[in-house]
């Protein structure tokens, strides 16, 4: 079956499908011109034909993305960054559980301290999102 064919059924199943929950006039109109403003991208960019190819990772990809935005946040020199720096390296060397256990340390030496919080949330938070990802690309 074409890519051709394909888009202009799911054109018309959208459309009909608009109409049949109630969308009339000037909304119905707007979901058209949606609809062929993105078969005009897919007629311009869209390649039916060729085979997909799978999107190669970056290996150079930073473990912990975080780093610049937080010290563009807080500062570069803070009293409490030393923990920060250590927790960040063993993320990105893949130690994620010693990373996560120095900031646990930190936060206990220095409940107050927001950037440690952040620090804790970004760390664990970029920890799952990285296994999340790496299961979805395995499975």
């Amino acid at each position: 079956m074409s890519g051709w064919l394909i888009l202009l059924l799911l054109i018309a199943a959208s459309l009909g499908l608009l109409r049949l929950f109630g969308v009339r006039g000037a909304m119905l109109q707007a979901a058209g011109a949606a609809l062929l403003f993105g078969a005009a991208g897919y007629a311009l960019q869209g390649h039916p034909g060729r085979a997909g190819v799978p999107a190669k990772g970056s290996a150079t990809a930073d473990a912990v993305a975080l780093t610049g935005a937080r010290q563009a946040f807080f500062g570069s020199f803070t009293r409490n960054q030393h923990w920060l720096v250590i927790s960040e390296a063993l993320a990105r060397n893949g130690n994620s559980t010693d990373s996560v256990g120095i900031l646990q340390s930190a936060v206990r030496e220095h409940p107050d301290d927001p950037e440690l919080w952040v620090g804790v949330i970004a760390v664990v938070l970029v920890i799952a999102m990285v296994g999340v990802l790496a299961t979805k690309i395995r499975g």
